[in-house]
């Protein structure tokens, strides 16, 4: 609800079996009845069975799913809904990956860290900024969204450098895994604001 006030233009719902933020249908059908009428409930999955998400899609009233595993571009057909594919960009041959769901997923989640066992990989912050500049590339292949490692105090410049159609934000703005913080979430979206003015 805080999102959807100072905001967002849509609010995640996570599916994925091992993360912390993984709701079952019953509560995701709870969250999408707080999701203000303008912002979009999109699902976020991994590997999932087409069925899987369909269903997830007509209980929860998804507006789009975000896919997050080895997906292939047909894949992100057919769900009922536009599909967003996350793809990791951390070197320039992984821009050869993205190139095949352009047309054919809605857009792209951009993600400029890699997830690791146990967790997710440690970059330095001018690392980082190359990794930025690099996820500006993705534009060429459709809408482009930019996510990982984002907070309130990195924020402005992943915009600046990115350029991204939007921005995803989860944990950067927690308090604990899955636990959201006002405070933070202010911070983002009044970093993000000072970018647009």
């Amino acid at each position: 609800m805080a999102a959807c006030e100072l905001g967002a233009w849509a609010v995640g719902m996570m599916f994925v079996e091992s993360s912390p933020r993984r709701l079952d249908l019953d509560d995701a059908k709870r969250l999408r009845s707080a999701i203000s009428p303008g912002t979009l409930a999109v699902g976020g999955f991994a590997d999932a069975a087409a069925d899987a998400i369909r269903r997830a899609v007509e209980v929860c009233r998804l507006d789009a799913v975000q896919l997050h595993g080895s997906e292939t571009p047909d894949q992100c057909r057919d769900l009922g809904v536009p599909a967003y594919k996350a793809v990791s960009l951390a070197e320039p041959g992984d821009l050869a990956r993205i190139a095949p769901f352009a047309g054919r997923a809605a857009g792209l989640f951009v993600e400029t860290v890699r997830r690791l066992p146990g967790g997710r990989e440690r970059i330095r912050e001018s690392e980082q900024k190359r990794r930025w500049l690099l996820a500006r590339e993705a534009n060429r292949y459709g809408t482009a969204l930019l996510c990982g490692e984002l907070t309130p105090e990195n924020v402005f410049e992943a915009i600046r450098t990115a350029c991204p159609k939007g921005v995803d934000v989860s944990g950067g703005v927690e308090s604990a895994p899955g636990i959201k913080d006002r405070s933070k979430l202010e911070a983002f979206f009044k970093a993000v604001r000072s970018v647009e003015g």
